[in-house]
This record gives structure tokens, C-alpha cells and sequence, in this order.
């Protein structure tokens, strides 16, 4: 495994991390619902996916997940 590679306890945080966050941004935006079973599949899949990367690979990542995102919400507000 690459010396900077997240563990397993750092990929749980950040998960635990993106649950909080969507259950954050639930509240702030109402009209997608309180909850969601798919919050916990994203989170569940992150935290896979994250596992064993480096923190660049993971960045940029979640960079392209952060912009597809925005591009759905955009397009959601039309």
C-alpha cells in the first residue's frame, strides 16, 4: 500500500464526514427530501473507492464527483 494512501480509519471519517454533509445539506435544501436511502450507498461506495488511494488521486476525485454535482444541480433549477 503507498505510504500515503488513506487507511481504513481515515476512509470511515471521511465517510462519517460526506453522511453529515448530505444530511446537512438536506436541511438547507428542503425540496430534496430529509432523507434519502441512497446518502448512505454514496457514502458506503466513498469510502470503498477512497480506500487505498493518495490523497491526490482522492482530490481530484472528489473534485470531478463536486463538479458533476453541480452540473446536475444546475440543471435540476432550469
Amino acid at each position: 500500500m503507498d505510504e500515503f494512501a488513506l487507511s481504513q480509519t481515515e476512509t470511515e471519517q471521511l465517510s462519517n464526514t460526506t453522511m453529515s454533509l448530505l444530511k446537512k445539506y438536506r436541511t438547507t435544501h428542503p425540496e430534496l427530501g430529509r432523507d434519502d436511502p441512497l446518502d448512505k450507498v454514496i457514502a458506503v461506495s466513498l469510502r470503498e473507492n477512497m480506500q487505498g488511494k493518495t490523497v491526490e488521486q482522492n482530490s481530484q476525485d472528489v473534485a470531478e464527483a463536486q463538479a458533476k454535482l453541480k452540473a446536475k444541480i444546475l440543471s435540476n433549477q432550469r
